[in-house]
């Protein structure tokens, strides 16, 4: 979860030399994941100039009704290297 929430906050990074690291996450597990595929789904709650706020949802692939898995939330800094235009 911690890396589909990294993928998410590289998207909004504004250069190469930017960083990026991960503040605090929680997992929530609600059920146990069988031997197939497992799809985690993140949604950006915050967006500011150092911080991001994300929402994850993990599910199996092959699940029609997208039965949860596990959620979680996540924070992420970012140091900006070059000022935002």
């Amino acid at each position: 979860m911690d890396s589909v929430g990294g993928i998410v906050g590289v998207t909004h990074l504004t250069s190469l030399e930017d960083k990026m690291s991960t503040i605090d996450i929680r997992v929530d597990y609600l059920r146990p994941a069988h031997a197939e595929a497992i799809i985690v789904e993140d949604e950006t709650q915050r967006l500011g100039s150092r911080i991001l706020v994300t929402k994850m949802k993990a599910y199996l692939e092959n699940d029609s009704q997208k039965t949860l898995l596990a959620e979680g939330k996540a924070v992420y800094n970012f140091v900006r290297m070059k000022p935002q235009k």
